[in-house]
């Protein structure tokens, strides 16, 4: 009797239940390579039915019925591995291509649709490309054990959601899951020969390190109400100076921050401009500088150029998470006297959130100025009831000709950040990408960019 391994189990995913091909202008069938950690189950669900009566000799007693089969429950976690596929004139693609194609397609994609697309620059993955149907791509997956050549077959099986997380530390990383209609016992009807039945994995495409990863927010939160300062106006110097004075910016309007920076002097005692820390919010005409202290007189600062316009922050991440899930369940009939089984799949809602982590910073384009500016906007007169934030996220860095995969989220809504405390302090940002208007999908672009000819 032979036991089992979870070490030395083979992964497939096929959009035929049959037929399989691992041909390159025919492939159907892919072989996916998956971590430690995988599962897939079916459970039952039950009725309890209980005597409970008065008397001096009551019955006592219960009966258990079965009344259907639950959908298979299943997830695994693969490594984010794109690469240049010399079967395709060297078009970007990625191992786990199919996996996507099932979370936002209904049909299997060849490349010039259906949610995917590549060519010699990169493998895009558009959401507002991806068919609006009520059901998503059905695809079996085959889960065989070498030790016993035990093989079990999920039919009907599909993605409901995707989840990225950013261990700064690790190997970029997503973890899938779904649901199937049936788990079955298979004999020798599987895919079980490489480059007939199904495509191998492929062993040289690259690896994603976490630590090289960066995101860039843009928002243009004072836009409406008012601007920053971006440049000191004409400087009166003044004289008599031996220390730095402070520089006093004008107040904001209500709802507005004050603009703050640095005065700097000559060595003969008079100001010769201002550093600005901070562009402040919500102005609608340039503050003028005024100084105070510093042991001289005489110097100030004409009106301010303000500018109202989108505002970018940069910082370096400490952890974070993209969540992608499409509100799946499964629709399982209700009648009496037999044991039920799920029917099929249904969408709901899609969803797309996450969170970033950083350490606060002193940057007014960084953390701190991310959480000064939204809570300015909160408490102007006319506050963004739904913001709006640019998110680009490029997991692997941005550098030309290294594996990378962006993530692009073109209206994403922030709550206002959380700040962490702990040895180093911190911030949690939390978000939800939303599309332009209820009919729209376009929540979500990915970019995968390989660097190995494979």
């Amino acid at each position: 009797m032979a036991l089992n391994l979870s070490r030395n189990t083979k992964v497939l995913a096929s959009t035929v239940s049959s037929g399989w091909s691992g041909a390159a202008a025919t492939a159907n069938t892919f072989e996916l390579n998956v971590l430690d950690g995988y599962s897939f189950s079916q459970a039952t669900n039950a009725t309890d039915i209980t005597l409970n009566e008065a008397g001096t000799a009551p019955r006592r007693g219960q009966k258990i019925f079965n009344t259907s089969l639950e959908p298979v429950d299943w997830s695994f976690t693969t490594y984010v591995r794109p690469f240049k596929d010399t079967a395709d004139s060297s078009k970007h693609s990625c191992t786990e291509a199919l996996l996507w194609n099932g979370l936002v397609s209904n049909a299997k994609s060849d490349y010039t649709g259906n949610g995917l697309s590549n060519d010699t620059t990169d493998l895009s993955i558009d959401f507002e490309t991806s068919e609006a149907a009520n059901q998503l791509l059905k695809m079996y997956g085959y889960f065989r054990f070498s030790d016993s050549g035990l093989t079990y077959k999920l039919s009907k099986m599909c993605v409901t959601s995707a989840s990225i997380d950013f261990d700064i530390d690790g190997i970029a990383h997503i973890s899938w899951s779904g649901y199937a209609s049936a788990m079955e016992e298979v004999g020798v009807t599987y895919p079980d020969t490489a480059g007939t039945d199904f495509v191998a994995a492929q062993t040289d495409a690259d690896f994603i390190l976490n630590r090289l990863s960066t995101v860039s927010l843009s928002s243009d939160l004072d836009a409406a109400t008012g601007g920053r300062v971006t440049a000191i106006g004409s400087v009166t110097a003044g004289s008599g100076y031996t220390s730095v004075p402070t520089a006093v910016f004008t107040a904001a309007p209500t709802g507005g921050r004050t603009a703050k920076g640095t005065a700097t002097i000559s060595v003969g005692g008079a100001v010769t401009g201002v550093t600005i820390t901070d562009g402040g919010a919500g102005y609608t005409t340039g503050p003028t500088i005024s100084f105070t202290g510093g042991g001289g007189t005489g110097a100030s600062v004409a009106a301010c150029t303000i500018v109202k316009t989108a505002v970018t922050y940069n910082f370096a991440l400490t952890g974070g998470n993209v969540t992608i899930d499409n509100g799946i369940t499964y629709v399982t009939p209700e009648e009496l006297g037999k044991i039920n089984t799920p029917i099929d799949h249904q969408v709901g809602t899609r969803a797309i959130s996450g969170n970033f982590t950083a350490y606060l910073d002193s940057s007014s384009t960084g953390t701190k100025g991310i959480y000064d500016d939204m809570k300015t906007d909160l408490d102007s007169v006319a506050p963004d009831a739904t913001n709006s934030f640019n998110i680009d996220l490029n997991i692997g860095g941005t550098v030309a000709g290294e594996p990378q995969v962006q993530f692009s989220m073109g209206q994403a809504h922030f709550e206002l950040p959380t700040i962490d405390t702990s040895d180093v302090m911190g911030v949690t940002m939390n978000f939800t990408a939303l599309e332009t208007d209820f009919a729209g999908e376009d929540e979500l672009t990915i970019n995968y960019k390989g660097k190995t000819v494979t």
